[in-house]
């Protein structure tokens, strides 16, 4: 895993938004370029869980090892002081509605 420190305080540097026009129905907003010299290695060990901020700019270089690294993903944010927004890729529907970890 490698990140760029202090990327969150430049704010948002790219976004998966919706696009159901196109195949596949995402696209990737804003995108810049990163000098990799401005990144930093964080070895990660294996069963390891990783809490990343979304504005963390961050990257995993390729496996060339023989063995497979699967990982899963979760998004999380706060649905009580936050509004999701609508153009994100990731959305909930009336089948498939975001769970809640808690409730107040």
């Amino acid at each position: 895993m490698w990140f760029i420190p202090g990327s969150p305080r430049n704010g948002l540097h790219a976004q998966w938004v919706r696009n159901p026009e196109k195949s596949p129905p995402m696209m990737l907003t804003n995108e810049e370029k990163f000098d990799d010299k401005g990144f930093v290695s964080a070895p990660v060990s294996k069963g390891s869980c990783v809490l990343i901020d979304s504005l963390v700019v961050h990257k995993s270089e390729v496996n060339l090892s023989q063995n497979p690294r699967p990982i899963y993903t979760f998004h999380i944010f706060d649905q009580n002081n936050r509004e999701w927004d609508q153009l994100n890729w990731l959305q909930p529907t009336k089948q498939l509605p975001f769970t809640s970890l808690y409730n107040n």
